[in-house]
């Protein structure tokens, strides 16, 4: 197979008869033979017109085939990817079996021309044997902008007409073919083959307006040189004819200017609508990802919001899953998980609220109802600080301040008591003082700061007095046993317990009689009492000895002081110290008497009991009892100094029978279970200068039929019912007495007392009526006493149905 130079490698293998498929490769230079016209369309980019240039030129590979339908294969290479039109024209000689040769016309600066879609069409008029026009398919691959390969497929329509066999003739030899091909013979062959007629040429597609590219691209674009196949004239081929005149001449090809031109109008508006659509395209690309991101990222955050809300209300941490449900209802409105949410903080808010509050409330309430005010005070607070609004708690909290106060004032009052008496003045006196200064104006503090100034003076009195009894014991010293001088020194000792003249001549005269110490001269108490004789003089040394102790003589027993020496038995056995029928003329001093543990038996023992016999008591106490603390009965009759009475299960003083009897002093008795003193059953007394606080029940009962009875100068305060409650009495005269905050009432008077005087009394600040009268009471007979500042206003309530429970 030989070759001829050209622009292009075009290969044409003829095969069995059908249609020929044909692929452009390249574009040629103007031929110098028969002009084939093809215009190819391929596909552009927006970017910018391409120009196709044609490579350098390479040799045309031509091979004889057997006659039939011809195959013709052109490939065009350019750069660029834009629909071009590619005029391509091809010769071929009319010989039997000749060499076809076939040449692009030369274009200059050949184009890729925009086309609106399609497949490129490509037409090609040929001048050869036969007149069929072929479908021939035609690729054409560009190299784009970027140096990529384009590739565009077209079908072409070629007319071919196929070759008339020749009249039987001694073959050509090769030697004679390659000398035609070559054009070396001499002279051309002839041929009997029919004239082949040529079609008219295909028309042109219409031009389309090409894009402006600018000069500088052009410039770079330009196809290089190329060379032209050399043609063999058809004469000169053995066996050739000549020609047949072509019917209708090419189409001429477009100038170089004109196709500038034409593109550079083109160019401008399709690019500006293809950057338009692309910036279209892009933005809502863009703008489609970005919204499809930002609903992702919103149902994440809301799944994320919901499970932290639902994990802070489970945790109680109300204000973050608050700010939880707040930011669902802001990302979006009407949510059914931001309503769901808020309820479910609401409800739990409210379980919280309750729980706390009734347990920290109970814990105020029950802390309160026990006295401990300061835990009362410390849970109420706790309820307060979170939940402010609680009402209730905070009266409740009103309430401790109350108490404490109260009981800061009752401490005070106390301690001012208890130093008055033990005649410690200075002591007592600041104690008042403190009360006056943190409740100014309150009247307990000056009736307190009165007393002291009272009991100064009259510690002055008794003093003088001491010191008279105690010259008149002098006088009587005969180094014997004088029963009228020892009655006037335990007086004098009573009346100035730290003088020490008075003490020493007791103790002198003392020694008169028999002197038995416990435990110097007997392990116990009991022993003592066994080997005494009367008028001997037990000493009990400071500690604590175990009932029981009976006394049935007429003994004196001393001890160290009344919170020195104890004596105390089991509630349940027995009373402590019993003074029996022969123990007439017996003393006491100096000592405690009390109870181990409780008995709530309905017959309880005292601590101390007098049976029928007189006895002195001085400075002693009585407490903790299971039953009453002193009982006097069976016509005893004692005689009580700066005694106190306290903490007993009953009564503090039980005064019961006819011709039982006691005559008190500067006693006590407080916080008693029972009343203070209880005068009943025929029992009588004379109480002075005495003191009833705090009793379950009434400060001094008076329920008896005996005569005499006498209350004075008493301080009855503080009682759960009233500070005298005079049921029935054959006569007496209370007066000068002083009942003051007892929760029923000041005094209260029975029809059966009428013959009782009751005058000159103070009754103030009570949470009853001050002054309270029965029915058939002359209300006037009552009107020396001083009533005020008692609840209510109810000063006096006169005509009152006792019986009814008023």
């Amino acid at each position: 197979m030989e070759k001829a130079p050209g622009p292009k490698d075009i290969s044409i293998v003829e095969k069995a008869p059908g249609p020929p498929d044909i692929s452009i490769v390249a574009k040629a230079t103007e031929p110098s033979g028969m002009p084939l016209p093809v215009e190819v369309k391929v596909a552009e980019p927006a970017e910018a017109a391409i120009v196709a240039k044609a490579p350098e030129p390479e040799e045309v590979a031509i091979e004889e085939k057997a006659p039939g339908a011809t195959d013709i294969a052109i490939v065009s290479k350019a750069t660029g990817t834009s629909d071009v039109a590619l005029p391509v024209e091809a010769k071929t000689d009319e010989a039997t079996d000749p060499p076809l040769v076939v040449k692009a016309p030369e274009v200059t600066e050949p184009t890729l021309a925009d086309k609106a879609s399609g497949p490129p069409d490509i037409s090609i008029a040929s001048k050869a044997i036969g007149a069929v026009a072929v479908p021939v398919s035609v690729e054409t691959k560009a190299g784009d902008t970027a140096g990529g390969p384009l590739v565009a497929k077209a079908t072409i329509h070629i007319p071919i007409v196929p070759k008339a066999k020749a009249p039987a003739e001694a073959p050509i030899t090769e030697k004679e073919k390659v000398d035609e091909t070559i054009g070396t013979s001499a002279a051309p062959a002839t041929s009997t083959a029919a004239p082949i007629p040529i079609p008219p040429a295909l028309p042109a597609a219409a031009p389309v307006r090409p894009k402006v590219v600018p000069e500088e691209r052009l410039a770079s674009l330009a196809p290089a040189p190329t060379k032209v196949l050399e043609t063999v004239p058809a004469a000169a081929l053995p066996g050739a004819k000549a020609a047949s005149p072509a019917k209708s001449p090419s189409p001429a090809l477009p100038s170089e200017e004109h196709v500038v031109e034409v593109r550079k109008r083109s160019a401008a508006p399709v690019l500006v609508m293809l950057f338009l659509l692309l910036a279209g395209v892009g933005g809502w690309y863009l703008w489609n990802d970005h919204e499809e991101q930002t609903a992702i990222q919103r149902q994440e955050r809301l799944a994320f919001l919901e499970r932290l809300g639902a994990k802070m209300i489970d945790a109680r941490q109300w204000p973050e899953a608050k700010a939880a449900y707040s930011e669902i209802e802001e990302m979006s409105p009407g949510s059914q998980v931001a309503l769901l949410g808020r309820r479910s903080i609401e409800n739990g808010m409210e379980e919280e609220q309750q729980q706390f509050v009734g347990y920290w409330s109970g814990e105020a309430i029950a802390a309160f109802d026990l006295g401990r005010l300061d835990e009362a005070a410390a849970a109420a607070r706790k309820v307060l600080e979170k939940y402010p609004d609680q009402k209730e708690i905070t009266e409740l909290l009103g309430k401790v301040e109350q108490a404490r106060s109260t009981q800061m004032r009752d401490g005070l009052l106390a301690a001012t008591n208890a130093a008055i008496q033990k005649r410690h003045w200075d002591e007592a006196e600041v104690k008042a003082k403190e009360l006056s200064s943190a409740f100014p104006g309150d009247p307990q503090s000056n009736s307190l700061l009165s007393e002291i100034r009272q009991g100064r003076e009259k510690e002055a009195k008794d003093l003088v007095r001491a010191k008279e009894l105690l010259a008149a014991a002098k006088v009587r010293d005969q180094g014997q046993f004088d029963r009228d001088a020892m009655e006037w020194l335990r007086e004098a000792v009573a009346l100035a317990p730290g003088d020490p003249e008075i003490a020493a001549l007791y103790q002198k005269m003392a020694s008169y009689t028999r002197t038995l110490q416990v435990p110097g001269d007997f392990k116990t108490l009991p022993e003592a009492l066994e080997s005494a004789n009367d008028r001997d003089r037990i000493v009990v040394a400071e500690g604590t000895w175990t009932g029981p102790v009976v006394v049935d003589k007429a003994v004196t027993l001393e001890g160290a002081g009344r919170d020195k020496t104890i004596v105390e038995i089991d509630a349940a056995t027995s009373t402590a110290l019993t003074f029996g029928k022969h123990a007439g003329g017996a003393r006491v001093s100096g000592m405690t008497f009390r109870h181990r543990g409780n008995d709530p038996g309905p017959n309880r023992f005292p601590v101390l009991l007098v049976r029928g016999s007189e006895i002195t008591m001085n400075d002693c106490r009585v407490a903790d009892s299971a039953g009453h603390g002193l009982a006097v009965m069976e016509s005893g009759n004692v005689k009580a100094t700066r005694c106190n009475f306290e903490n007993n299960g009953w009564d503090g003083v039980a005064v019961r029978g006819a011709g039982s009897r006691i005559e008190f002093s500067q006693c006590e008795s407080t916080g008693n279970f029972g009343h203070g003193y209880d005068l009943w059953e025929g029992g009588s007394g004379a109480i002075h200068e005495s003191l009833a606080r705090d009793n379950s029940g009434s400060g001094i009962l008076v329920d008896t039929t005996a005569e005499n009875v006498a209350l004075g100068k008493n301080d009855l305060r503080g009682n759960r019912e009233y500070g005298i409650t005079v049921s029935s009495a054959a006569s007496g005269h209370i007066q000068a007495n002083q009942c003051r905050e007892n929760l029923l009432g000041g005094i209260a008077v029975r029809f059966a007392a009428a013959r009782v005087v009751v005058e000159n009394n103070v009754l103030e600040k009570n949470q009853g009526p001050g002054l309270a009268l029965e029915k058939g009471l002359v209300e006037s007979s009552f009107a020396t006493n001083k009533a005020n500042a008692n609840a209510g206003g109810r000063n006096t309530a006169a005509n009152l149905d006792f019986s009814s429970g008023e």
